[in-house]
């Protein structure tokens, strides 16, 4: 019984050259930092006043100060 050789390259492997003509992947733009909402529904923010998802849902969009240590209660090292 003879075995089966194939000169084929497998179909389910990409070879070298597609995968170097492939076009790197964009990273989408987002927001600096989310709406309450957003966050707590963890999704996407357009960080617009209001963001879009407040809009569509007729929600009070608020965003919170990002947290900042105060340096005299940790100390001179923070």
């Amino acid at each position: 019984m003879k075995a089966a050789t194939s000169s084929a390259p497998s179909r389910g492997k990409r070879s070298l050259e597609a995968l170097r003509e492939q076009r790197p992947r964009k990273r989408e733009k987002y927001a600096k930092m989310a709406c309450s909402l957003c966050k707590v529904r963890k999704v996407k923010c357009s960080g617009n006043q209001p963001c879009s998802r407040c809009e569509e849902l007729h929600s009070e969009c608020t965003y919170n100060e990002p947290f900042q240590p105060d340096a005299a209660e940790y100390g001179p090292w923070v």
